[in-house]
């Protein structure tokens, strides 16, 4: 516990988090904290980056459901690469956890966990560490042993993921994103992510383009 204090002692720690409610009892609860220096905003990116920037943040709790949330962690990975990101209330769905280490998330901590284990976790990550809850690492480890006993058929298969592939199907009925994100009931600013990784792995530059690319060829 003395190195889990002293460590604290030298986190700067920003919180974007959605809720009001969240954000402030978060503050709160971890400014309680022994020298944990917490700062929080429910701005836009753009204002998320400055205050990061002008802390020099430690460490940058993102909720996962703020507008633009992986747009925001690839721009905090370039901007400050000495800096962490925690994701925050992230699920289980291992494509969505996937495009937030794909956006530079150094680690995740779930919707159910505690004020101790996001304490922990923040320690962690300003360490270096990549703090996983459980059952996340779990299903993260269940793709990986999948993957590995399936080579061939991620190979052949597998130039698009299983969500990827539902995005592309939508995509393909002419779905605007906000329609796309009612359906499969994740975010909107996710499926511009998956949109766009979509378009890379097909070549294309736009959703037209990759709407006309022939099916067999987005599963083969």
């Amino acid at each position: 516990m003395e190195h889990a204090e002293h460590a604290l002692e030298r986190i700067t720690v920003l919180l974007a988090i959605a809720v009001r409610l969240y954000r402030e009892g978060l503050t709160a609860a971890l400014n309680a904290q022994h020298g944990m220096q917490v700062h929080a905003t429910s701005g836009p990116p753009d204002n998320v980056l400055a205050a990061a920037c002008a802390l020099q943040a430690h460490v940058v709790v993102v909720d996962v459901s703020v507008a633009g949330a992986l747009d925001l962690m690839r721009e905090l990975r370039t901007s400050r690469p000495e800096g962490r990101i925690l994701a925050f209330a992230v699920g289980e769905e291992v494509d969505t956890l996937l495009a937030y280490a794909d956006a530079g998330a150094d680690g995740f901590f779930d919707s159910n966990g505690s004020l101790r284990e996001l304490v922990d976790a923040i320690v962690q990550a300003a360490g270096g560490g990549l703090p996983c809850p459980p059952r996340v690492a779990a299903q993260l480890l269940r793709h990986a042993v999948h993957r590995a006993a399936h080579p061939v058929q991620h190979r052949s298969a597998g130039i698009l993921t299983s969500r990827e592939q539902q995005v592309f199907d939508l995509v393909r009925q002419g779905r605007s994103n906000k329609e796309i994100a009612s359906a499969l009931h994740i975010a909107e600013a996710t499926v511009k992510n998956h949109v766009h990784h979509v378009l890379a792995k097909m070549h294309v530059t736009t959703r037209g383009k990759a709407a006309a690319v022939p099916e067999s060829r987005a599963r083969d």
